[in-house]
């Protein structure tokens, strides 16, 4: 054998023995410990503190603060902690918007429990909504604010746009926010077919269990249940790796309890009857028509996202009555996209898209020109 490749042989035994030796010392730690991170937030202020609206204000990393005008509120779905936004240092998207100069706010709407079963989609979500937007712009000065939704976040901050009649959207940003969904035939028939035991299911807790909701959505990347064991084990070596596996594992792992009244409005009007699209769902007493969104529009969906799939996604641009909307196909699954290894690259071309509409009094080239 020639001594060259033999040197090569040697290397590469040295390398997966190395490999192998990590691998099982990683796997005892997490094993003995649960974790190997400790992971910080984001510094924040909080600007409003009541029993179903948590407002936070990051702080700016930028000397002299942030440099775009028009802040940014960020809308998390009802069902997950806002964390996603926010998963681990130097993989963060508010960490990343701060860095762009951005003004970047979130609204958190807590952790429901059995007292909050009354609680409709406009008194638990649009209602913060619109005080945080209120609060924004009497501390900030700025007439309108940006707001970002990922998931179903998106389709809330869409019908805030809708239904708010002081121009004080000017743009909104959506990523993996199903509105069409009769395009997303599992949880469309789903709801048609089993929405008894699920309503039943929700009246007897008093919300839909987060548990539930959990394995509703592994049940769209069946795959992954296997596939992501495998990952780990096989990367148990790799720290980078390890750190991404374990902030999105205690991500997955915690769940929230979707309110009972707000979980049937929400699985019914939105999902089995598909009312959004076709400006049928009544909030405080109006229609949702989505033709009176004004606000400047940006949607992205990725081909991989199984929930937020272009085919869902993509309606909401032929429905508003917005001059400036474009849709962008992006990389990523449904958690990828906004938390994954392929997500900084959508976070910059967020920033890229809002840096042009994010100046008080200015309006993009192509919106004046149309």
């Amino acid at each position: 054998m020639p001594d060259d490749l033999l040197s090569a042989i040697t290397e590469t035994a040295r390398v997966e023995l190395y490999k192998t030796l990590l691998r099982i010392d990683n796997g005892v730690r997490m094993a003995v410990s649960g974790g190997l991170y400790d992971f910080e937030p984001e510094p924040s202020d909080v600007m409003i503190d009541e029993r179903h609206i948590l407002l936070r204000r990051y702080r700016s990393k930028r000397e002299g603060g942030p440099i775009h005008p028009v802040p940014v509120l960020i809308i998390p779905p009802l069902m997950v902690k806002p964390d996603i936004y926010d998963l681990r240092p130097g993989h963060s998207f508010v960490e990343f918007m701060l860095k762009e100069g951005y003004d970047v706010w979130l609204v958190d709407f807590g952790r429901p429990n059995e007292e909050d079963r009354d609680f409709r989609l406009e008194d638990y979500l649009m209602q913060p909504i619109n005080s945080s937007v209120e609060k924004m712009r009497k501390v900030t000065g700025s007439p309108q604010v940006s707001i970002f939704g990922y998931c179903m976040g998106g389709i809330f901050a869409t019908v805030y746009a809708a239904l708010e009649r002081t121009e004080a959207v000017r743009n909104v940003v959506l990523l993996g926010a199903p509105i069409d969904f009769s395009k997303l035939e599992f949880y469309h028939q789903l709801m048609k077919y089993a929405e008894g035991p699920l309503v039943s299911i929700t009246e007897r807790f008093g919300y839909f269990p987060a548990f539930m909701s959990q394995t509703l959505f592994q049940l769209t990347q069946p795959v992954k249940l296997i596939t992501r064991p495998l990952s780990l084990v096989w990367n148990l070596w790799d720290d980078e790796f390890l750190e991404g596996y374990e902030a999105m594992g205690k991500w997955m792992s915690d769940f929230l309890h979707y309110p009972e009244a707000a979980f049937k409005q929400f699985a019914r009007d939105f999902v089995r009857d598909n009312r959004l699209i076709r400006n049928q769902v009544v909030m405080f007493d109006r229609v949702v028509d989505l033709s009176k969104i004004t606000a400047d529009y940006l949607v992205l969906a990725s081909p991989d996202d199984h929930f937020g799939a272009p085919a869902a996604a993509r309606p909401i641009i032929d429905a508003i009555g917005s001059r400036e909307k474009m849709f962008m196909l992006v990389r990523g699954g449904h958690l990828g996209a906004m938390a994954g290894s392929k997500a900084p690259a959508n976070w910059k071309l967020i920033a890229e898209w809002l840096a042009d509409r994010s100046a008080i009094g200015a309006r993009p080239a192509a919106e004046a020109a149309g």
